[in-house]
């Protein structure tokens, strides 16, 4: 589609009547099918596409020979977001179906965990497909309000928008507020044209008729107009405070200052709402004279509304000062209120020649000194706002004394003139004899911000004059000479306190944002500082935990600072930046800053740290709420050792700096460790952080991408992964049946000095309903039946060999009942790491992946436990890929309990999978344990002979209560050569099978086991062999089994070392029920 290479223009002098224009354009079948407008100069564009789609909406059915569409959908994106958005937006116009709308809830959750940012998230494919299913076949018009400040191509959300096909149509604007160019549009180049076209067919823009005598009253209806479009978009509705006119009132404000050429320019971002609000534009409820009182929202969030959307790019036209007519015509266009006059602001800015310019709302001059008494005289008590630059007055009698109504005060670069060309004393706070005149000073007592700027005012700063500013809640330091953050907590007259001490509670109780910015230096003078013994407390954050509604605070330099403490920041901070470089410096400058703890922060959701931390080692954001942590603009050559994320249940992603991080400590833990009073189970963990180099406990296991592009030293972690506890409560009481039950206990008691890495689950779950069980077998009776017959205790004793310091505990979300079951998405380097995996008590996981590509091979997995997860249906391992075949390279032990609905633990020839041969250094197994697992066929399937990849090293073999078992290692009927050939058991000390009614067979007709010490076996009625031992034995082998089962077994004989002489036999007295004497029969 070619850029339009010709505007075309239409005459109207209102909004419907630019409406009725652009729709005959529409209609017209002649032209193209993409249609940009502009407006008049930039204004009224969006109004105008609005009153388009509403008189489409309202009429009849175009004449005969003009385009008609079935279907208009009008997309308001003005304020941008994503491609996304926009494609949502499409969407809900379009009514599609619940199911395809959950998708973009699905796929924003999914870049949240990505870390990928709200303006960079794309559209979605399957909603696309959608989309283009419905248009394809219908006509249709697109109404499309364009905030993104650039061509967006629709056929990317689904619209089918194709060149020369006239009845699917587009109608776009791209829209900023106030946006006005230049008047004659022929004098547009045409880089500036598809700019503002794009690759539209036809390009429209409206003038009005050349006889408007009222062109004042025309253009001001566009300002207000555009000034409507603003308030709409702020999403401040007019009942909490919002109007046109306020916002009109505030375009007024920074004609005015921009008129008068005050250099504002570069405060204007910090404090345009400041302005608005402290000059009395939007006022609050004490304001009582004024129709724009804010009664349900802050004037200062209204403020901030106002700033993110009102963009006056107008202003900042490279001819605006050439053409001051121009400005003073939007002045009188914008029509305002006579009331809005009000001698509020003043700005005083040193100029060579000394003019001084008067505006009746902004008071402007330009002065190198201020008069003593300037400000005496009675309308400068209504004063509100004062800013002056590079002005010079006495500190110890400020000409604004007795401004009792002020507001606002900027000082930047102003001097005392008591201390001209004398440097300032670096040990003074201030000089307190000649400002305890100031010390009662009505301009302070009612301030809200104060700025100060290279101003060396040091009084300002002292607990003085905090005691004073009640009302602060904005303060902003920068570039103030030996001056640090901490000397907030000083004494006014620090020459007799001493550095660093504080003799005076910290005053700025209503403090909001604090900024402070220290006077830029180099690397080489930074590198230079030495501090002295008295000055060592000035490296130190000061406690402003007292602070109890402080929200934002910015540090930009602040080079001396070298630790931020847990509880020194406020309770309230939201926001948090440091900056290693002040604003006005681009030179790289090392912070000395060493571990920074946001700890009690609960509300925090922003942190920043930008530029070089090299010294940083310590980073802790524990306890707040923060969605996103982003240290990619932290530089510091992998400095970073620690990091603490203990209790942010918000997390979703971690974005690393671009240097490599080499962590030593990482604490991660997003569970929750309170009472659910709801199902009165306790959600704590037996473990404590501080045992572990790594501990990441998380409920959506997805946090786990943020370590997949990370270098990280993860050494050998185990694994724990199970649902919460007050998930699984939910789901044994709510009448749905799961597959299985949570016990009360665990099937082994082990102490936490031999397990350490095993979580104890004793107490924390409730008692099933017995009615919610599996029909063929209750197995929670059989558990709990089992526990009473062993108290507690299994044949072997499990010991664990050697110790982790780096745990992870993956918890499903308590959403995961109605999402598709799946296996553990974990990143392939930490299954690739991992030595201990402990799944327990999961209702999301169907399987473990156990492909052997190296994201899911466990190459280094010793020991595995899963236990309790009733959604394991088949398999537990699914089938290896074809490929690489070393998994489960070193697996010594593996755990079974209470998988009601496994049928096998391995099995490489289902669901298709070709058969899957592992080396022989795979499955080294050294102890095998199954219990209650009641429909499970076999365990591990062979397939040749060589005894490496299954038995070869099995000491410990114990199965019980497992009702369908077949055989142990099962060999198939039809390779009769492997099922008739002996397999040595070369390690095989212990075996225990109990209540394993179908079991017919360990492994194949005959296994060897000349180690073999004891056997132990209970219900086994249709196993009829037992290992042999062989003659070389030097002690016979112990055996606990019935009487009954021992007289059915079969021998081979003596000379095969399988023969009852070499066998030590003991028979329980109590194994079966003794029978009642005499007849039960009366």
């Amino acid at each position: 589609m070619p850029p339009a290479e010709e505007w075309t223009r239409i005459i109207a002098d209102s909004i419907d009547e630019a409406a009725g224009r652009v729709i005959e354009l529409l209609e017209d079948t002649s032209e193209g099918n993409v249609m940009y407008f502009h407006g008049w100069c930039g204004l009224g564009a969006s109004a105008v596409l609005r009153a388009v789609a509403k008189r489409l909406t309202m009429r009849p059915s175009p004449s005969p020979g003009r385009r008609r569409w079935e279907k208009m959908i009008h997309v308001d994106c003005s304020v941008w977001q994503s491609k996304r958005a926009l494609q949502k937006a499409i969407a809900q116009e379009l009514q599609l179906p619940w199911s395809l709308m959950a998708l973009f809830d699905q796929h924003d959750e999914e870049d949240d965990f990505s870390g990928v940012e709200q303006s960079a998230r794309g559209v979605i494919q399957d909603v696309s497909q959608a989309i283009l299913s419905i248009l394809a076949s219908r006509t249709f018009l697109v109404i499309f309000h364009n905030g993104s400040n650039g061509y967006i191509d629709l056929l990317e959300c689904g619209v089918p928008v194709i060149t020369g096909i006239l009845n699917k149509t587009v109608l776009w604007t791209s829209r900023s507020s106030f946006r006005i160019t230049d008047l004659y549009i022929d004098n547009v180049s045409k880089e500036d044209r598809d700019k503002l076209a794009g690759l539209s067919d036809v390009a429209i823009y409206a003038d009005p008729t050349a006889d408007n005598e009222d062109a004042v009253k025309f253009i001001g209806m566009l300002l207000h107009e555009e000034a409507e479009e603003v308030a709409r978009y702020t999403g401040v509705p007019q009942s909490a405070g919002m109007s046109t006119e306020l916002v009109k009132m505030c375009i007024m404000y920074q004609l005015m200052l921009r008129q008068q050429h005050v250099d504002y320019t570069q405060h204007w971002d910090t404090h345009a709402g400041n302005y608005w609000v402290c000059s009395g534009i939007i006022q609050t409820s004490s304001d009582t004279t004024s129709s724009t009182c804010c009664h349900s929202s802050s004037p200062w969030e209204i403020a901030q509304a106002l700033y993110n959307n009102l963009i006056l790019e107008f202003l900042t036209m490279d001819n605006y000062d050439s053409n001051p007519i121009f400005a003073e015509e939007i002045l009188r266009d914008l029509r305002l209120p006579s009331d809005f006059v009000d001698e509020s602001s003043f700005f005083w800015t040193c100029d060579a020649a000394g003019n001084n310019n008067v505006d009746a709302t902004t008071a402007c001059y330009r002065q190198k000194s201020l008069k003593a008494k300037m400000f005496q005289h009675p309308s400068a008590r209504s004063l509100r706002v004062i800013h002056l630059f590079d002005c010079t007055f006495s500190f110890a009698s400020p000409p604004f004394l007795s401004c009792s109504s002020l507001r606002f005060l900027l000082l930047d670069h102003c001097k005392d003139k008591h201390n001209l060309g004398s440097a300032p004393n670096s040990t003074s706070a201030g000089d307190t004899d000649k400002e305890t005149g100031i010390s009662s000073g009505a301009c302070f007592q009612k301030l809200w911000v104060l700025d100060l700027s290279y101003t060396d005012w040091y009084w300002l700063l002292s607990v003085e004059a905090q005691d004073l500013m009640v009302e602060l809640r904005e303060l902003n330091v920068k570039g103030v000479k030996h001056w640090s953050i901490n000397h907030l907590l000083r004494d006014g007259n620090n020459s007799s306190a001493g550095v660093g001490s504080s003799t005076k509670p910290l005053g700025l109780l209503n403090l909001v944002k604090l900024q402070v910015t220290t006077e830029p230096i180099t690397e080489d003078q930074h590198q230079s500082q030495v501090w002295k013994e008295d000055q060592v407390a000035a490296t130190l954050f000061p406690n402003l935990s007292s602070c109890k509604i402080v929200k934002t605070i910015i540090l930009d330099g602040c080079f001396e600072l070298t630790r931020i403490d847990p509880h020194d920041l406020p309770p309230s901070l939201e926001s948090f930046s440091f900056s290693s470089s002040s604003n006005d410096n681009d030179v790289d400058v090392t912070a000395n800053i060493e571990s920074i703890s946001f700890r009690g922060c609960t509300q925090l959701k922003s942190v920043l740290l930008r530029g070089v931390f090299e010294r940083l080692k310590q980073l802790d954001v524990s306890g707040t709420c923060i969605k996103t942590l982003d240290l990619r603009a932290m530089r510091g050559n992998g400095s970073l050792k620690e990091l603490f994320l203990l209790g942010c249940k918000e997390l979703r992603a971690i974005l690393w700096p671009t240097q490599d991080v080499s962590l030593e400590v990482l604490h991660i833990d997003t569970s929750s460790t309170e009472l659910d009073h709801a199902t009165g189970v306790v959600e704590s963990s037996s473990f404590s952080p501080v045992e572990f180099k790594w501990y990441i406990s998380v409920r959506d296991r997805r946090l786990l991408r943020s370590l997949n592009d990370t270098k990280y030293p993860l050494d050998a972690p185990c694994i724990e992964i199970s649902s919460p506890p007050a998930s699984v409560a939910t789901a044994t009481t709510d009448g749905s049946e799961l597959g299985g039950t949570i016990s009360k206990r665990r099937p082994i008691a082990i102490s936490r000095a031999e397990q350490r890495w095993l979580m104890s689950t004793k107490s924390r779950r409730p008692a099933a309903d017995n009615k919610k069980l599996y029909a063929d077998v209750d197995s929670t009776i059989q558990h709990l039946q089992l526990q009473a017959t062993m108290n507690g205790n299994w044949m072997w004793p499990y010991k664990q060999e050697g110790s982790t310091s780096h745990y992870i505990s993956l918890q499903d979300d308590k959403r995961m009942q109605t999402k598709p079951l799946s296996s553990p998405s974990l990143p392939g380097s930490i299954c690739e790491r991992a030595s201990g995996l402990h799944m327990h008590d999961s209702l999301s996981i169907a399987s473990i992946t156990s492909h052997s590509n190296e994201a899911r091979r466990w190459y280094n997995l010793k020991w595995c436990r899963v236990e309790r997860c009733p959604n394991i249906e088949g398999v537990v391992f699914t089938p290896p890929s074809t490929g690489s075949d070393r998994i489960f390279w070193y697996l010594k032990t593996f755990w079974a309990s209470q998988l009601a609905r496994a049928r096998h633990i391995w099995d490489w020839g289902t669901r298709g999978q070709l058969h899957f041969e592992p080396v022989n250094r795979s499955f080294n197994l050294q102890v095998l344990h199954l219990d209650c697992c009641p429909r499970l066929i076999h365990v591990l399937p062979l397939y040749d002979n060589r005894p490496s990849y299954a038995y070869c090293v099995l000491e410990t073999l114990e199965i019980v209560c497992c009702g369908d078992l077949k055989d142990v290692f099962r060999v198939y009927d039809n390779n009769q050569e492997l099922l008739v050939a002996t397999k040595e058991f070369s390690e095989l000390k212990h075996i225990h099978l109990h209540e394993l009614p179908s079991l017919q067979r360990i492994c194949g007709h005959r296994i060897v086991a000349p180690k073999l010490e004891t056997i132990k076996i209970r219900g086994c009625w249709s196993l009829t062999r037992l290992p042999a031992v062989g003659l070389d034995s030097t002690r016979k082998t112990k055996v606990d089994c019935e009487k009954e089962w021992w007289d059915g077994l079969q021998w081979d004989g003596l000379e095969k070392g399988h023969h009852p002489s070499l066998y030590e036999l003991t028979h329980s007295r109590y194994y079966k029920k003794k029978l009642p004497r005499g007849s039960m029969l009366r």
